[in-house]
């Protein structure tokens, strides 16, 4: 805790660590308490909050020199990998939306980072490199997030661009004859697939979250990536679009959201700004590898 619990309205000017409801929700540490009242959270502590480093240097005992006091941030965790690394690291384009996003999701928190192509038209050796440079920063157990371009899918059927320009655009078409028969360019694309494939292995990568639209809809193509990567693959069902907003005395922040379902408050907005839409049930495909020969893969929707 990082305020001396007191029991639940018994002082009407400190905030009680204990709430009757969710956590972050219609207390103290809600994202919309004023910033004069803010509670406990487990946020990033010390990181824009009364404990951040910025307010060293102001006089004890004001409001600005409150160790630990945490703040009206939106909840993220903080957790880095027992090997020094990055739990979460996003691997993007250029492009401008998903670039400034993705720039602004690993500094809200520790325990993230950043990769980028180099071009919007990248070559081969510059996608190996990539995705080098991506799985060199998470550690074992970690999430890569790709976010290099569009998918898309028809019944159990999928696309997804794993590299900008479509120069990774790996489909099921890939998956559906042996190497041998295919075109000598699909054979290139498969050969590019299955080399990042020993990356992600080699780096111990746990999981790969596609944001890239509706992907999540083709179970059969997930499962596809999976097994082929060895990493449990997340796909969401619905359109991905990036927006922006302003604050009051702040600059434009961008989120990603689901195209039919916005948010409509700045509150939830903010929230976005920090984080991706939750893969939850019925919004994401979670798709494990497959298990050996009569153990069949569960997956959840």
């Amino acid at each position: 805790m990082s305020r001396v619990p007191r029991p639940l309205g018994s002082d009407h000017f400190f905030a009680s660590p204990k709430t009757p409801g969710p956590l972050g929700h219609n207390d103290a540490a809600d994202p919309r308490t004023p910033e004069w009242f803010v509670g406990d959270t487990p946020g990033p502590l010390g990181y824009g909050d009364y404990g951040d480093p910025k307010y060293a240097n102001t006089p004890k005992f004001t409001w600005s020199n409150q160790d630990l006091l945490a703040s009206n941030d939106p909840p993220f965790g903080v957790a880095m990998l027992a090997s020094g690394k990055a739990t979460k690291v996003v691997l993007t384009s250029r492009d401008k939306g998903w670039y400034q996003w993705a720039e602004q999701f690993t500094r809200c928190s520790q325990g993230r980072a950043l990769a980028r192509f180099e071009s919007l038209n990248p070559d081969k050796n510059e996608i190996i490199r990539a995705y080098r440079t991506a799985a060199g920063q998470v550690g074992p157990g970690g999430m890569l997030i790709i976010s290099a371009g569009h998918g898309g899918a028809s019944g159990s059927k999928g696309w997804v661009d794993l590299a900008p320009g479509q120069k990774l655009l790996i489909s099921s078409n890939h998956f559906a004859h042996p190497a041998g028969l295919l075109q000598a360019k699909d054979r290139a694309v498969l050969q590019t697939f299955t080399e990042i494939g020993s990356i992600l292995k080699n780096a111990g990568i746990a999981e790969t979250l596609l944001i890239s639209c509706c992907v999540g809809n083709a179970i059969d193509f997930l499962q596809e990536i999976a097994d082929r990567w060895g990493v449990t693959v997340i796909g969401y069902r619905d359109e991905l679009a990036p927006y922006w907003f302003t604050l009051a005395g702040r600059k434009r922040r961008w989120y990603i959201c689901l195209k039919n379902s916005p948010p409509k408050l700045d509150e939830e907005k903010q929230k976005l700004s920090c984080n991706y839409p939750p893969p939850e049930p019925g919004i994401a495909w979670h798709v494990r590898p497959a298990k050996p020969k009569g153990q069949p893969t569960k997956t959840k929707p």
